[in-house]
């Protein structure tokens, strides 16, 4: 069991350096619509429910009281922008544009029933590349898997694929991810040259006034010319070096 575990460890901090989109830009987490009770009775803790066939936030909704008034007015808009995709204000109340039903204005009337249209083309998902239909803290999108990026994961992010300290190792390439300039192997984690460096034992070894995995950007020695990304790297290496060892003398 022991030797298991040391040997899918590194494989584990390979897919934890992975960063899928599941938040909203305000850093609030994605609420995936299937999560959200059709009941604003006992409001979980995103805030959500779905009331009479339409996604509402409950507090919102239980503080109207049911003659038209400025607040009422303010959150019928809110919920037209924010929690509708295909919304719009008719006598003060927001209501799906015509052909959209369903809770979110999200299904086109003339497709399968719950089927969204995408392209010109019936879809069971609004969201492009197996995306999550979720709302945010300022409106509906999706959770995206890796390396997508973008409301409904139309657009490609490849520094998505890692940490934030090897985020330059991947580039885009029109509907794929490819290794940037000085980097080389399935996960990109070989380097082959430094802009302003030597290269010993796949780490770049930077000269006095730059920093980065290549040698690649101009910092203040002694300011900010730090390396935090080494010593997360050489973990990664040493992890598999020392699994290895432990399997050959057990």
């Amino acid at each position: 069991m022991l030797k298991l575990v040391v040997l899918t460890l590194p494989i584990l901090i390979v897919l934890a350096q992975e960063r899928p989109k599941t938040t909203d830009s305000s850093s609030v987490e994605l609420v995936p619509i299937s999560e959200i009770p059709h009941s604003c009775d006992s409001p979980p803790s995103h805030g959500y429910g779905i009331v009479n066939g339409g996604l509402e936030k409950c507090n919102k909704y239980l503080s109207e009281n049911g003659e038209r008034n400025q607040e009422d007015d303010a959150y019928e808009a809110y919920k037209c922008k924010n929690l509708r995709v295909n919304g719009e204000i008719v006598d003060g109340k927001c209501q799906c544009k015509e052909k959209w039903k369903g809770p979110l204005c999200n299904e086109f009337v003339g497709c399968p029933e719950g089927h969204s249209i995408r392209d010109r083309v019936c879809t069971p998902n609004r969201c492009y590349h197996d995306g999550v239909l979720s709302v945010g803290s300022t409106k509906v999108e999706c959770k995206c898997k890796t390396p997508w990026d973008g409301q409904w994961c139309e657009r490609l992010a490849c520094w998505r694929k890692t940490s934030k300290d090897h985020e330059r190792r991947w580039r885009n390439a029109g509907d794929k991810c490819i290794c940037a300039d000085g980097f080389t192997g399935d996960d990109c984690e070989t380097i082959t040259k430094c802009k302003n460096g030597e290269l010993k034992s796949n780490r770049c070894i930077c000269p006095e006034g730059w920093k980065g995995e290549l040698c690649e950007r101009e910092c203040k020695p002694g300011v900010t010319c730090a390396a935090p990304g080494f010593f997360f790297g050489l973990f990664a290496v040493l992890v598999p070096l020392v699994g290895a060892l432990f399997i050959r003398f057990n």
